[in-house]
């Protein structure tokens, strides 16, 4: 796993979780937002982008299981394509 340092000291994961909740809500997001969330959106975005490539999405997300990915698309068909939809445009 990547480690992430800060003046030398390696941020814990309830750092990381401040980092991108504070970013966030710099962004405008109001919704409660994590590291998961950000990366469950990101997923599901990229499932979007190539029409449903499980394959595709399954190296870009780095899980072992394309089974995991198919619960992402399923998802991505309901309130998280909306979500996801919404972050991707304000990157």
């Amino acid at each position: 796993m990547l480690a992430y340092y800060k003046n030398g000291a390696r941020l814990t994961g309830e750092a990381i979780r401040r980092l991108v909740d504070g970013l966030c809500k710099q962004a405008g997001i109001t919704k409660k937002m994590s590291p998961h969330r950000v990366r469950h959106s990101a997923i599901t975005t990229v499932l979007d982008l190539n029409n449903g490539n499980y394959r595709a999405t399954q190296r870009f997300s780095r899980h072992a299981q394309v089974q995991t990915v198919l619960k992402y698309d399923d998802n991505r068909q309901r309130l998280q394509k909306q979500m996801s939809d919404s972050i991707s445009e304000l990157i």
